[in-house]
C-alpha cells in the first residue's frame, strides 16, 4: 500500500483516480479552500486576544486540512 494509504483511520480502496477525475477534485479542493479563507476581520476576530474567533480559526484549519489532503494525493491545487 502507497503512503497514501496508510493514515490512521482509513485505507484508500477502489480504482485510482483517472486525471479528468484528479481535474475536477482539484478544483473541489480548491474551491473550497477559497470558499473557507477569511476574507476580513469579524468583530469576534477583532475582540479576540488571538486576533482571530472560533469560527475563523476552524475554517483555517479547514483549509490546511484540505491542502494536506491534495498534497497526500499528489494534487497541486491553486492557493
Amino acid at each position: 500500500m502507497s503512503a497514501v494509504g496508510q493514515r490512521a483511520g482509513y485505507a484508500l480502496t477502489g480504482p485510482a483516480l483517472d486525471a479528468g477525475q484528479r481535474e475536477v477534485l482539484a478544483q473541489a479542493l480548491a474551491d473550497a479552500i477559497t470558499y473557507r479563507n477569511p476574507t476580513g476581520l469579524c468583530t469576534g476576530c477583532k475582540d479576540s486576544p488571538a486576533g482571530i474567533c472560533d469560527d475563523h480559526a476552524a475554517d483555517l484549519d479547514l483549509t490546511d486540512a484540505y491542502v494536506a489532503l491534495a498534497a497526500e494525493l499528489g494534487i497541486e491545487v491553486a492557493q
